[in-house]
C-alpha cells in the first residue's frame, strides 16, 4: 500500500508545490508609534463653528470632526428652529452643510432659513407672500440673494442606508457638518423604537468617524419628561440609552420663558440651553444654562438673553 500524500497536498496541475509557510497577518492593534506617525495625530480633531459664540465656548470650539452631537428638547420647544439657524450660520461661516429634514419638506426648511435671514414672518412665506408689505418684500428679496448662495444641501431621505450614502457623497465633495432632524423619523432595522434608535444612533456615530465630519442629531425626550416641569437631563432622551453613550455632547433645550401670557403675542422668548454631557469639557451648572433669544414668528434664534 502506497504512503498517503501529506494532508496539505492538493494536486493543482502545473501549479508550483505548496509550502508550509502562511501569509503574514497584521496584528489586530496599533502601537503609539503607529498612531503617532499618522498626520491626523498631530492635526487633532478640527472644530466647526456652531454659528454662535456662546455654544462654541461651551463646546470648547464648536462641533469636532468624527463626533456625534445630540440636541434634544420637548415638542415645540425650538429644536427645529435652532438647528436651521445653526445650518444657516455655519454656512455663512463658509462650511458646506448637509441638512436632513425628516419632519418637513426641504422647501419648508428653506422657508425657515429664508424667514430668519429676512426677519420676516415665516407664515408669510407659507402664504406665498400674499400679504407681505413692500418693506417685507424688499427684505425677502435682499435675503434671498444671500440665501440662494449658501452652501447648504437639503435632503428628505429617511432610510438609514440612504442617509449614509448621501452623507458619503457629501463628504467626498468637500462637505462638512451634517444635521439630521430627527432621530425618531429615521427608518432603520428593529421592531420597536428602542431597537431602531439604537441602530440609527450607533450607525451615525460610526459614520461621523468614517467621514471625519461632525454630525448633529435632533432627538425627542420621553413622554414623562415632556409633561414634567423639571429641567431635562440625558436620562430623558427618548427610546435609547445608547444615544447618550454615542454622543460626544448632549445639548438640552428647556421650556422657553416669556413675560407675556401667550406665545402668540410674545415678540421673543428666552431659551435655556444646558450641556448635559460633554466628553471634552465641563457641563453647565443647573442654575446657569446658556441663555439665547428665540423669535418664534421669524424662526430666528440669537445669542444672549436673561435668566
Amino acid at each position: 500500500m502506497k504512503d498517503a500524500p501529506p494532508m496539505y497536498y492538493v494536486p493543482l496541475g502545473d501549479s508550483p508545490p505548496p509550502t508550509d509557510s502562511l501569509p503574514e497577518i497584521a496584528p489586530p492593534w496599533l502601537t503609539p508609534a503607529d498612531l503617532g506617525q499618522a498626520p491626523s495625530y498631530r492635526a487633532g480633531l478640527r472644530c466647526t463653528t456652531t454659528g454662535y459664540k456662546c455654544l462654541d465656548l461651551a463646546l470648547r470650539g464648536g462641533f469636532r470632526a468624527e463626533c456625534l452631537y445630540v440636541i434634544a428638547g420637548r415638542t415645540g420647544n425650538g429644536k427645529t428652529t435652532i438647528t436651521s439657524n445653526i445650518a444657516r450660520c455655519t454656512a455663512l461661516a463658509g462650511e458646506t452643510v448637509l441638512l436632513f429634514k425628516l419632519e418637513e419638506s426641504p422647501r419648508e426648511a428653506l422657508w425657515r432659513i429664508h424667514s430668519a435671514a429676512a426677519q420676516v414672518e415665516f407664515r408669510k412665506l407659507l402664504d406665498g407672500n400674499q400679504d407681505a408689505d413692500l418693506e417685507e418684500r424688499s427684505r425677502l428679496a435682499d435675503a434671498w440673494e444671500m440665501v440662494r448662495e449658501l452652501p447648504i444641501r437639503l435632503s428628505a431621505c429617511r432610510e438609514l442606508d440612504g442617509i449614509q450614502r448621501i452623507a458619503r457623497a457629501h463628504a467626498e465633495q468637500g462637505g462638512g457638518l451634517i444635521i439630521v432632524d430627527q432621530l425618531s423619523m429615521i427608518r432603520a432595522g428593529g421592531n420597536v423604537g428602542y431597537e431602531r434608535a439604537t441602530i440609527a444612533s450607533n450607525a451615525l456615530r460610526q459614520l461621523a468617524v468614517e467621514l471625519q465630519v461632525p454630525i448633529l442629531l435632533v432627538c425627542q425626550v420621553n413622554r414623562a419628561a415632556a409633561k414634567d416641569e423639571k429641567p431635562l437631563t440625558c436620562h430623558d432622551l427618548r427610546d435609547s440609552g445608547e444615544i447618550e453613550n454615542d454622543a460626544t455632547a448632549v445639548l438640552l433645550l428647556d421650556k422657553p420663558r416669556s413675560a407675556a401670557q401667550s406665545w402668540a403675542v410674545a415678540p421673543f422668548l428666552y431659551l435655556d440651553v444646558a450641556v448635559g454631557k460633554h466628553r471634552y469639557g465641563p457641563l453647565t451648572e443647573p442654575d446657569k444654562p446658556i441663555v439665547m433669544t428665540w423669535f418664534p414668528l421669524i424662526c430666528r434664534i440669537e445669542e444672549g438673553g436673561r435668566r
